[in-house]
């Protein structure tokens, strides 16, 4: 009750203790928030990029799956093929950045491609696109799919997509890659149409 009763407040070196336990705190929670924010940049750009490498096989899928009549590349870092879905021949590459891209051509003149492909002459449209984007921040993108090389084994009619991966724009450090449970490289194949499918 005594000690109830007493009205005498902190002493000085009483406040200054506290003071200093505050600030200690303080400088050990914003040491520790760069750190938890990049560690949760880290997780958050995993995500992401691993989000990205499904994307892409996804894409290669559907844009060479249903394709037909194709052709290699000497170098093996693009395919030539008829596209399914537009009817147009259209050549997956790679552009100058390393990102994956499909042009599409057209025929000069009243040249049917898909019959008279061997002695067209073609040329390529305006229009190309990539085959996975990503926007990223403010529109700029962080990350970006690559492969490689692209090579379309003729006697067994698929695709073999080898160094598959995601890697980062700034350094161009892998970020996600199309591996198995123990990290060595996989090579992504997919069966296309015959070269025979159109008469």
């Amino acid at each position: 009750m005594r000690m109830l009763r007493n009205r005498r407040g902190f002493s000085l070196a009483e406040t200054l203790l506290a003071v200093l336990i505050l600030l200690l705190v303080s400088m050990i929670v914003a040491n520790g928030m760069p750190a938890a924010t990049n560690a949760y940049n880290k997780v958050i750009l995993g995500a992401n990029a691993k989000t990205m490498l499904s994307t892409a096989i996804n894409a290669l899928h559907d844009e060479l799956g249903t394709a037909w009549r194709v052709k290699n590349s000497a170098d093996h870092k693009s395919l030539i093929y008829f596209n399914a879905s537009t009817g147009a021949q259209s050549e997956i590459s790679l552009d100058d950045s390393g990102k994956i891209q499909v042009q599409d051509y057209v025929a000069l003149g009243a040249i049917d491609l898909v019959h008279d492909v061997d002695t067209a002459t073609t040329v390529k449209q305006g229009n190309v696109r990539e085959l996975v984007s990503e926007a990223g921040a403010n529109g700029h993108p962080t990350m970006y799919a690559t492969f490689e090389s692209i090579y379309f084994d003729e006697s067994t009619g698929v695709v073999k997509v080898t160094g598959l991966k995601v890697l980062k724009v700034s350094d161009n450090t892998p970020l996600a890659s199309f591996v198995d449970k123990d990290r060595n490289d996989l090579v992504f194949e997919i069966r296309v149409i015959s070269n025979d499918y159109i008469d």
